[in-house]
C-alpha cells in the first residue's frame, strides 16, 4: 500500500525512491558549503566564492624548515611566499594574541605558517624586515608586521587566488604594482586593505 504522501504526489515505487534520493542530494549539497562557512565565518554581501579545489584539498604536512621570501606577482607586486612558493596571506580579523579569527575548520582552508619544533624563527633574506612569531591556535605562528601568516589551500605555487576572500584575507604585499595614470603622471600604488 502506498503512503498518503506518495499517493498524493502520484509517485510510486522507484520514482518515489529517486525523488527522496534527489532531495537528500540537494540537502547535502546545501549543508556542505554551510559547514565551511560556519568554520570560516559569514561572508560579506559581495564576498567571492571559495574555489571547489580549496574545499577538497587536505592541509599539507608541516615543513621541516619554514622560510619566508619575497616573490614578484604581476598583479600584486612584491609579496611574501613560503618555502614552497605559496603566497602568504593575513586575516584582517585576527588580533593576536587576544583574538584569533581563523581556528578549527578554518585552518583546513587557510593553513597557518607554523614553525616546527626546534626552529626559533622563520629563515629569510636579510632585506626582509618585520617577521616575528606569536603563539597561536596551531603553535608558534610566523607573523609579518604583527599579522599572523597563512597560506591558502586553493593556491598552487605562483597563484594568488585567496586575495579578498570573505573580505578579510589579503596577500602579504610588501610593495604594490606600479601603474600609470591615464594622464601620464607617475604611478601610484595600491595595497592590501589592512
Amino acid at each position: 500500500m502506498r503512503s498518503t504522501a506518495t499517493a498524493a504526489s502520484g509517485l510510486t515505487g522507484h520514482s518515489a525512491a529517486r525523488s527522496v534520493r534527489g532531495a537528500l542530494a540537494s540537502t547535502v549539497a546545501l549543508v556542505t558549503p554551510l559547514a565551511v562557512l560556519t568554520a570560516v565565518g559569514p561572508p560579506a554581501a559581495a564576498a567571492a566564492p571559495l574555489p571547489a579545489a580549496a574545499l577538497a584539498k587536505a592541509p599539507a604536512a608541516a615543513p621541516k624548515k619554514v622560510t619566508v621570501r619575497l616573490d614578484k606577482s604581476p598583479k600584486f607586486g612584491e609579496i611574501l611566499v613560503d618555502q614552497a612558493g605559496q603566497a602568504l596571506y593575513t586575516d584582517a580579523a585576527d588580533k593576536p594574541p587576544a583574538k584569533w579569527a581563523c581556528k578549527g575548520g578554518c585552518l583546513h582552508l587557510w593553513p597557518a605558517l607554523v614553525l616546527p619544533n626546534g626552529q626559533a624563527a622563520a629563515s629569510h633574506a636579510a632585506t626582509l624586515k618585520g617577521l616575528g612569531v606569536v603563539k597561536g591556535p596551531s603553535g608558534r605562528q610566523v607573523t609579518w608586521n604583527g599579522h599572523p601568516l597563512y597560506s591558502f589551500s586553493g593556491d598552487k605555487p605562483g597563484q594568488v587566488k585567496g586575495q579578498g576572500l570573505l573580505h578579510v584575507w589579503y596577500v602579504a604585499q610588501v610593495s604594490a604594482v606600479k601603474t600609470k595614470a591615464a594622464s601620464g603622471t607617475k604611478g601610484s600604488s595600491g595595497g592590501s586593505s589592512w
